[in-house]
Parts: structure tokens; C-alpha cells; sequence
């Protein structure tokens, strides 16, 4: 399924937990419309300033490290494609 939406895309820097740094662009998708992604997103125990986000440039739910930001996490508001499964 594809869905295109505009939403709100967050771009940061982080290091990953092999140490390298990482250029990521996502979503979080609390803040998407209704029906982009799954209701059934299983709930996961994570550790503080982590959260599962999809990354639009793997197309991928992902966890981003907000403990490791290096500079800011900067957003704007853009047309984006999600395929799911």
C-alpha cells in the first residue's frame, strides 16, 4: 500500500550505537494523518530519549537516539510516500 501525505519531516544527526554518525530523515508516526500507518504498532519499552520513528529514506520504522542528536533536529513540511508492506 502507498500513501502519500504531507507531513511534518524531522532531519538530524546522530550516533548509532556502533559510534558512527547518522543522517536520518522521519516521521514520527503520532503526528501522521489517520489510516498512514498501522493502529497495531506493537508498544515497545524504551529507554529514555529513544523512540520508534519511520525512516523515509529506508522506508523503515526505525529507533532514533534522541540522547546523541549532534546540533539540532531540524523539520519541515513536505509531500512524503509511505510503503507499507
Amino acid at each position: 500500500m502507498n500513501n502519500t501525505n504531507t507531513m511534518t519531516v524531522y532531519t538530524a544527526t546522530f550516533t548509532t550505537q556502533r559510534g558512527e554518525q547518522r543522517l536520518m530523515n522521519f516521521v514520527r508516526p503520532t503526528e501522521a494523518p489517520s489510516g498512514v500507518f498501522p493502529t497495531y504498532i506493537r508498544a515497545r519499552k524504551l529507554q529514555p530519549g529513544y523512540e520508534t520513528v519511520w525512516d523515509i529514506d529506508r522506508q523503515q520504522y526505525r529507533t532514533f537516539n534522541n540522547n546523541t542528536v549532534i546540533g539540532s533536529v531540524v523539520s519541515n513540511s513536505r509531500d512524503v510516500m509511505i510503503e507499507l508492506f
